[in-house]
């Protein structure tokens, strides 16, 4: 479908250019043009913008039309539970709250809960997501069918996802559609034992690995570290560590500020 959006002002986020007065038109999932009203596209392979037949022409009304944002650190799945069990501390409110509910989560209700989910991250103007939850599969299906991108990361732990249904995931969801990526990853460093880390690090595709879970078990140790100088991995259990690491963002801003370009 060939779409014209036309009298609106463009911020394009390209450094060093102003907003502007112009149109945007698309193709299917493609821009295909963004500049003033009645320009060429400016490619010699590409079609003169004059010549394209449009389904649909949209009057932007002289509204500003930009890049969707994106939210580097969503689990979708989990508007079920939004205001079920607050102001607990993170060993209580996962083990006793949040996990008996997740256990009897089905991929069908995970793929309903998602959709909702996208809803809210449309009319927000947010058109890229890194997600993590309970079914890969059905998380994929529902962003495809909301026509919504999405950049899944894998949820090893001791409990559930193990390393080779994440490298499974990556195989077959690395390839599902245009609006899909999936990427290597584990759950939190309180549901991995320092033993599964290091078998996902040994064990995972070498092309596909990039050292990601070494990276992160490192980054969760010096977070632990910095708490507590005795505290570690291998000898702190996870309801300590969960304890500890309910008093810090460090962690999860350095990873949610690191995925910002994988949903680009």
């Amino acid at each position: 479908m060939n779409i014209r959006f036309y009298n609106a002002k463009i911020l394009t986020m390209e450094e060093n250019r102003d907003i502007f007065e112009g149109e945007i038109h698309t193709q299917d999932e493609k821009i295909l043009y963004v500049g003033p009203a009645g320009g060429t596209i400016g490619h010699p392979d590409s079609p003169d913008v004059k010549g394209i037949t449009f389904d649909r022409e949209i009057d932007c009304k002289g509204n500003l039309l930009m890049p969707g944002f994106k939210d580097a650190h969503t689990h979708s799945g989990m508007t079920l539970l939004r205001s079920y069990a607050d102001d607990l501390p993170l060993s209580e409110w996962l083990n006793n709250r949040i996990f008996p509910v997740e256990a009897k989560m089905t991929a069908e209700d995970v793929y309903e809960l998602s959709k909702l989910a996208i809803l809210e991250y449309l009319t927000s103007g947010i058109t890229g997501v890194f997600d993590m939850y309970l079914t890969p599969e059905s998380i994929a299906d529902a962003f495809d069918d909301m026509g919504m991108r999405c950049v899944q990361v894998g949820g090893v732990n001791n409990f559930s996802q193990s390393p080779e249904l994440v490298e499974e995931m990556y195989q077959k969801l690395n390839k599902k559609s245009p609006l899909q990526s999936y990427i290597l990853g584990f759950h939190a460093e309180y549901t991995c034992s320092r033993e599964l880390l290091a078998d996902s690090d040994a064990d995972t595709d070498p092309d596909v690995s990039a050292d990601a879970l070494r990276l992160a078990d490192s980054a969760a140790a010096d977070s632990l570290a910095a708490l507590d100088p005795s505290a570690s991995l291998a000898d702190t259990d996870a309801e300590n560590a969960a304890d500890s690491l309910a008093e810090t963002d460090n962690l999860t801003d350095s990873a949610d500020s690191a995925t910002l370009s994988a949903i680009s």
